[in-house]
Order: C-alpha cells, then structure tokens, then sequence
C-alpha cells in the first residue's frame, strides 16, 4: 500500500449526489461493453460491474489478458465474454460491435476505456507518436461512439461512458499529444451528451488524475527522466484503479456527467467548469428547439 493510501481517500464525485436519481436500464438487464479491459484500469472497472452481477464483454488487442479478466469477472460475480478488438481498426470495431448485438441484441454501457501513452516535449514527437496517440485515444473513442449511438438512440436508454483524464481538462507539461486527445475526449462527451439528452441515453466522462494501471509501462516516453516523475507520481497517488472505478460505477447508476479524482483545492475549479458544461448544454437545447420550432433568433 502507498504511503497514506487507507487514511486519505479523495476519489469522489464532483457535486455530491443527494438523490436517488439512478439510471433506467432496459429490460433486457445489464449489459456493459468495456473496451481495453485486458488489464490495468479497464480489468478494475470490469470487476466493479462484476461484483454487481452484470454481463459484461470484454475487448482488447490482447486475448490472453482478456481471458484472465474474463476468468476473475466471472468469480467476482458477473458473467463475462470477450472479444478481440483493436479499435483504430474499423472492422474490428464492428465485429466487437456485431457481438454484443448477438450475445444481448445491444448494450447498457458503453466504456471507453482503450488507450495508450507517449509523452515527450512537444518539439521532440515524432509524427509517428503522436499519430498513433491521436488515432487510439481520440479517433478510436469516436469511432466506437459513433458505431453504438444508432442502438442507443433506438432503444431510448443507457449510457456512454468515456475515460479521458485531468490532463484533458488541465494540460499535463510532456504529455501535448495525450493532453490533446484527452481534451478531444472531452468535448465529444459534451456534444453527446446534448445530442442524446432527448433520447434518454446519459454520457459520462471521466478525467482522474494520475492512479497506477500500468499505462507508462509500453509507452514510448521519450525522456527518461519524466518517465521517472511520472512513475512517482502514481506511487505517491492517493487513488487506486479500484477506487476510481468505483466512482465511475457510481457516476453510471446517479446519472452524473464529471468524474475527476483531483485534490481538493482543485474542486472549486472543477465545479465551475462543470456548471459552465451544463450551461453550455442548456443553451444549446434552447437554440436546438428555437430552430426546430422554425422561431428567429434575437441578437443579444
């Protein structure tokens, strides 16, 4: 265990829920489809829907991980399945996609969990590094995203859960691409959310800070020495994978949009952008009804 990790655990939802406000799930039971869940934060999200028996499918590059999440699911509680999935790749999209509609005719949640790390400063990536941080992190999500709001739009239930991270909203010096890609994360998250208010379907984004998964241990991080303060960091974090996935099941069943793990000096930042999300949101439900409703628009 880290140094203070039993006595200050700060991973929480940003503006406490005090209503039992929990999600509308289908009739067909719970279903939740994880993607990057062959180890790391992707297992400990699978595990904590586990213990709640859901069914869940698993996806990844790497089978062999996947069948030893899908093998711990299943003693937790659940009931999972897997698929091999690389999700820069379309097809391989549709095929995780295909699956889930054959195993369960559709899903409840959809996390979007894959990705990968390369830091380095800005003037020193290689267009190869950043291509692929962009393709996997960002592209990847949407490409997910886009390929199951049809289903969700059809069945006017369930929510999209998008695992970006603080950096995505408070750049991380060294990480430019990955911060780049986690902000992107972020506003998909927010224009889905407006999108799909209408349909019923919630959206989540999560954007904790530094925790151990295991996500520098294959990354190319070109400076050694910021490899090195970013592993510290993780070992001093007062957040476990299991925790934060605990919070982000939370965040599902009360319907909330932010999940962050950041201390507690940061939450008065965090609430306003928060607030500033769901005006935003509001006014572009008003502007999308004035337009339907064929109305002229004042300048203001």
């Amino acid at each position: 265990m880290r140094p203070d990790q039993s006595k200050d655990y700060r991973c929480a939802l940003t503006n406490v829920v005090n209503r039992e406000t929990f999600m509308k799930l289908t009739p067909k039971g719970n279903r939740v489809l994880i993607t990057g869940a062959a180890k790391g934060f992707g297992r400990a999200l699978a595990l904590s829907f586990a213990h709640r028996g859901w069914r869940i499918l698993l996806s990844d590059i790497d089978t062999e991980g996947l069948a030893e999440t899908a093998e711990l699911v299943d003693l937790a509680g659940g009931m999972a399945h897997w698929v091999q999935c690389d999700i820069t790749q379309p097809e391989q999209v549709t095929r995780m996609y295909d699956t889930a509609m054959e195993l369960w005719q559709g899903v409840d949640v959809l996390i979007n969990n894959a990705g990968i790390y390369a830091g380095g400063r800005f003037a020193d990536i290689p267009e190869s590094n950043w291509s692929k941080v962009l393709d996997t992190n960002l592209i990847g999500t949407i490409r997910c995203c886009q390929k199951f709001v049809p289903m969700f739009q059809k069945q006017r239930s369930g929510r999209i859960v998008n695992i970006a991270s603080l950096s995505g909203i408070l750049p991380m010096p060294g990480s430019a691409f990955y911060s780049i890609s986690k902000a992107g994360i972020v506003n998909l998250s927010q224009n889905l959310r407006i999108e799909l208010r209408s349909y019923k379907v919630g959206v989540t984004v999560a954007c904790p800070n530094l925790f151990p998964t295991g996500i520098f241990d294959n990354a190319e991080v070109l400076d050694p020495a910021m490899k090195g303060v970013f592993d510290n960091l993780m070992y001093y974090s007062k957040n476990t994978a299991a925790q934060v996935a605990e919070t982000i099941y939370l965040a599902v069943m009360h319907d909330r949009f932010l999940v962050t793990t950041q201390e507690v000096k940061d939450v008065e930042f965090i609430a306003q952008f928060e607030s500033g999300m769901e005006k935003s949101a509001l006014d572009m439900a008003l502007l999308a009804k004035s337009l339907k409703n064929k109305t002229t628009l004042k300048r203001r």
